[in-house]
C-alpha cells in the first residue's frame, strides 16, 4: 500500500525483478488494502505510513490478524528510529527508509520474503537500547513511551482537532479521549493544554517535543 502512483510502480518493479515474485496487486488506502487482502490471499505486503500515528499501526495488526503468516514490509519516509521501533512492534517483519537506493529497498524485499527480518544497523540499535536499557538514542525518547492510541491524539492534537473532533474520528468517547490527554500531558511534562499543543504542534511540523 502507497497512496503516491509512482512509488507504487517503482515497488513493483522491483518485486517483479525479484526471482520467484510477483505483484499480485496494489492499494493506494487502508481499506483498499484490507479488501485485496482478502481477495488475493498474498504472502508479502509492503506498507507506507503516511501518518505520524497509531492508524498505520493498526493496519499492521489488522493484517496479520487475518493472516498470521503474512510477511510485510514498512516502506516509509517518516523517521526510522521512531516508526521503526512501533511498526516491528506492531508485528512488521521489516522497516526501511524511502531515502535508500533502491537496490537496498529490492535486498530488504527479499530478506522479508524469505522469512528473515530487515532493519538497518541504526534501527537496531534503537531496539538493543530499548529493550536491553541504556541512555536514550534520539531526541525523540520521550514520543517513544507513548502507546500507539496516544500517539494517534497527539497528532490530531497537534493538526488543530479539538477533543470533540478527535473522539468522533477515532469513535471513542469524548472521556476516554480527555483520559489520553491527561496520560499525554503526565508523560510530555506539561501542565496546560495549551503546553501540550504547543508540543503537538512541533511534532507535526518535524521538530521534537521539549
Amino acid at each position: 500500500m502507497d497512496p503516491c502512483p509512482l512509488v507504487r510502480f517503482a515497488l513493483g518493479r522491483l518485486v517483479d525483478q525479484s526471482p520467484g515474485m510477483s505483484v499480485a496487486g496494489y492499494s493506494a488506502s487502508t481499506r483498499e488494502t484490507l479488501e485485496l487482502q482478502a481477495t488475493l490471499d498474498p504472502e508479502v505486503v509492503t506498507l507506507e505510513f503516511p501518518e505520524r500515528d497509531g492508524a498505520s499501526l493498526d493496519l499492521v495488526k489488522d493484517l496479520l490478524l487475518r493472516q498470521p503468516r503474512l510477511r510485510i514490509l514498512v516502506v516509509s519516509s517518516l523517521p526510522e528510529l521512531v516508526l521503526g521501533p512501533r511498526a516491528l512492534r506492531a508485528g512488521a517483519h521489516g522497516f526501511i527508509s524511502k531515502l535508500q537506493d533502491i537496490e537496498e529497498i529490492g535486498r530488504a524485499l527479499r530478506t522479508v520474503a524469505s522469512g528473515r527480518r530487515h532493519m538497518s544497523d541504526a534501527l537496531s540499535a534503537q531496539l538493543a537500547r530499548l529493550y536491553l536499557g541504556g541512555d536514550a538514542v534520539s531526541e525523540q525518547s520521550i514520543v517513544d513511551e507513548l502507546s500507539d492510541r496516544q500517539l494517534q491524539v497527539f497528532r490530531l492534537i497537534g493538526q488543530g482537532h479539538s477533543i470533540r473532533n478527535i473522539a468522533e474520528r477515532m469513535v471513542l468517547s469524548i472521556k476516554t479521549i480527555e483520559t489520553h490527554v491527561g496520560h499525554l500531558k503526565r508523560k510530555l511534562g506539561v501542565d496546560s493544554g495549551r503546553g501540550l499543543v504547543h508540543q503537538a504542534v512541533r511534532w507535526v511540523d518535524g521538530a521534537a517535543p521539549g
